[in-house]
């Protein structure tokens, strides 16, 4: 019998309960997910999860990316 994969929207979840956050860095390279927003907002129209978006700059090679990081609501990371 096939396993089927989880949804986009679930893998988000369970990373977030483990971790306590996420971003689009772990978004695109750990989960595949290259549209976290989307998803977050999602989860939240659901009513399954809260999350506090947190504005973030990181420097890469120089140059400043602005980000958003997706803190479960509660959680200080």
């Amino acid at each position: 019998m096939l396993e089927s994969k989880p949804t986009q929207c679930e893998q988000v979840k369970q990373y977030v309960r483990k971790h306590g956050s996420i971003d689009f860095f772990v978004a695109i390279y750990k989960l595949g997910i290259s549209q976290i927003a989307a998803r977050i907002t999602e989860i939240e129209s659901k009513g399954e999860m809260r999350f506090n978006h947190i504005r973030k700059t990181k420097k890469i090679n120089g140059n400043t990316i602005k980000y958003v990081e997706y803190q479960l609501e509660g959680e200080n990371g």
